[in-house]
């Protein structure tokens, strides 16, 4: 759901407020929150590394023909099998707490 821009919010990652900007898509925040526009920048450079990981496994699972046909793919469609085979359950992604 888009958001009007110039609207006041409260980032609900890093606690600065923020505007809203044209183009702004709702995330699924309480009233008066959302992702401001760095934290945003981070949470998707955080996804596509964590599906870049996700897409390795998957390249070394396949035959050494597909293993080229797969890695001559663009980056966003590796990253969107990687996705999907999370969502299916063909693959199992595990999150580990780093540090105290």
């Amino acid at each position: 759901m888009e958001v009007r821009s110039g609207l006041l919010l409260k980032c609900g990652c890093c606690g600065e407020s923020f505007r809203t900007w044209e183009g702004y898509i709702n995330q699924d925040q309480d009233d008066g929150y959302g992702i401001c526009e760095p934290c945003q920048a981070g949470i998707m450079e955080k996804y596509n590394t964590d599906m870049d990981v996700a897409a390795m496994v998957i390249e070394q699972s396949l035959k050494p023909e597909n293993q080229a046909k797969f890695r001559a793919m663009e980056p966003d469609d590796r990253r969107q099998i990687a996705a999907q085979a999370i969502l299916d359950g063909t693959l199992k992604m595990t999150f580990v707490k780093v540090g105290p």
